[in-house]
C-alpha cells in the first residue's frame, strides 16, 4: 500500500510556496541579468553571473518537483516506510517499542508536517528498539495504512493515549481513492 505523501495538505502548501518563491527569484535574476547587459554591454560575462545566481533558485525547484514526483509513504506485512525523492526509511513493525503524537514541525524536513482532522501536529513517531526514529503525517495513514500500522506492532509496544485515538480515527477514516 502506497500513499504519496504530496496529497498532505502542509505538503502541498509547501511545494507551491517553495516553487512560487523560486520562481520569482528566477525572474529576478533574470530581469537584473537583462538590465545589467543593458547597461554595461557585456553579454557574456552578465549572462554567467546570472546563471550563477539563479543556480539556487534552479536547485529548489529541482527539489520541489522532486518531492512532489516522489515522496510517499508504503507499509506492507510487519512494515512501513517513507520515500524522501530516492532515499527509503523503513522500520520493521515487529521492533517498535514506542509510539508517540508528535507535534510541531519536522526537523528538516517540514513538508511531511501537518495537521489531521483538528489534531495540531499530526504526526505519529515510531521508535524502534535501535533508536531509530520514524515520523509519519497522519494524514498519510489511510484506513489500510493504518490497520497495517495496528496490526503490525508487537503486544509489547508502548502507545501513547493521543497516538492510540489519533491511529483509532485514522482506521475509521475512509481512503482517499485517488
Amino acid at each position: 500500500m502506497v500513499w504519496p505523501l504530496r496529497r498532505a495538505g502542509a505538503a502541498r502548501a509547501l511545494l507551491r510556496w517553495l516553487g512560487r518563491m523560486c520562481g520569482i527569484a528566477l525572474a529576478i535574476v533574470f530581469v537584473v541579468t537583462v538590465c545589467f547587459v543593458w547597461a554595461f554591454g557585456h553579454p557574456l560575462a552578465m549572462s554567467v553571473v546570472g546563471c550563477l545566481f539563479a543556480a539556487l533558485p534552479l536547485a529548489g525547484l529541482g527539489l520541489a518537483a522532486a518531492v512532489w514526483w516522489r515522496a510517499t509513504v508504503a507499509a506492507g506485512p510487519r512494515w512501513i516506510g517513507v520515500r524522501f525523492v530516492r532515499r527509503w526509511r523503513v522500520v520493521d513493525l515487529g521492533q517498535v517499542r514506542a509510539v508517540h503524537l508528535a507535534g510541531g514541525e519536522l526537523p528538516g524536513f517540514a513538508w511531511f508536517g501537518g495537521t489531521a482532522r483538528g489534531r495540531a501536529g499530526g504526526r505519529v513517531v515510531l521508535e524502534d528498539e535501535f533508536g531509530t526514529r520514524l515520523d509519519v503525517d497522519l494524514d498519510a495513514l489511510g484506513a489500510g495504512m493504518a490497520d497495517v500500522l495496528v496490526e503490525g506492532l508487537p503486544p509489547d509496544a508502548l502507545v501513547d493515549p493521543e497516538a492510540a485515538g489519533a491511529l483509532d480515527e485514522a482506521r475509521h477514516r475512509e481512503d482517499d481513492p485517488a
